[in-house]
């Protein structure tokens, strides 16, 4: 597959991620719901944002860097985006649960940076 193949589907998967989200979160009353409409909520949400950052990450590396090798862009913006993901919905999972504080945050942040740059330093 090529590489416009990859864009196409991540912008499928954006669009297809932000109208379930929408439809969760116009229909769904937090305070009645089960564990199966909360996580759809935050899986579709994980998904959304994961592409919406997949796809501006890539393009801001395209833009921003050499624009001879754009292959090489992509793994890097698909890692970066699942883990600005994570830090996202982790930090609103825990919110939900009311147990989020400054600290808890930031060690949540840290973990995320450490882990990104564990990859950053074993790739290179």
């Amino acid at each position: 597959m090529t590489l416009k193949f990859y864009i196409f589907y991540i912008f499928i998967g954006f669009i297809l991620s932000l109208g379930v989200w929408i439809l969760v979160l116009f229909n769904i009353d937090p305070y009645k719901a089960d564990f199966m409409s909360i996580a759809a909520f935050f899986c579709s949400m994980f998904l959304w944002l994961f592409c919406l950052f997949s796809l501006v990450g890539y393009f801001l590396r395209v833009w921003s860097g050499n624009k001879e090798v754009v292959y090489t862009n992509m793994p890097i913006a698909l890692r970066q985006a699942f883990l600005l993901s994570l830090v996202a919905i982790g930090l609103l999972i825990l919110q939900s649960i009311n147990v989020l504080n400054w600290w808890i945050a930031g060690i949540w942040i840290l973990v995320i940076l450490i882990t990104e740059l564990y990859f950053r330093a074993r790739l290179t």
